[in-house]
């Protein structure tokens, strides 16, 4: 909650960005695949209809809406032992919507990859990879 509430108050965003250290991230497709639900739809439906027990810690992102209404609580929300299941809970007791895009996290390094949650698995392809 603390880190939204920070980067809510230094950053004007569309989207706020949570991503593990342990993944292997081109930001520039982020960027893309982010600009390309904004043309479609309003941020705060880009989640989709229904929300699954958790986050998928090792990367999500919440339009600014989202973390505006958690920015501007008084620090009374429910917190778990994992911010994933933390981040879930809150979205669906805000009732938002919920994309399940699985490229945000594949399995393999592919050049349509967005991230890729076994870095060692892309630190081969850097040389080749079009960020």
């Amino acid at each position: 909650l603390a880190f939204f509430k920070a980067a809510y108050d230094m950053f004007e965003a569309d989207f706020y960005v949570k991503a593990d250290d342990a993944i292997y991230l081109r930001p520039g497709k982020v960027c893309d695949l982010m600009y390309k639900k904004m043309v479609y739809k309003s941020s705060w439906e880009l989640l989709g209809n229904e929300y699954f027990s958790h986050a998928s810690g090792l990367l999500y992102a919440l339009s600014s809406e989202v973390v505006g209404s958690l920015a501007a609580t008084n620090n009374d929300l429910r917190m778990f032992d994992y911010e994933d299941v933390t981040v879930g809970s809150w979205m669906l007791a805000m009732n938002v919507k919920h994309e399940d895009n699985r490229a945000m996290c594949d399995s393999a390094c592919t050049p349509t990859s967005i991230a890729v949650w076994d870095s060692k698995k892309c630190s081969s392809m850097l040389a080749n990879c079009v960020f």
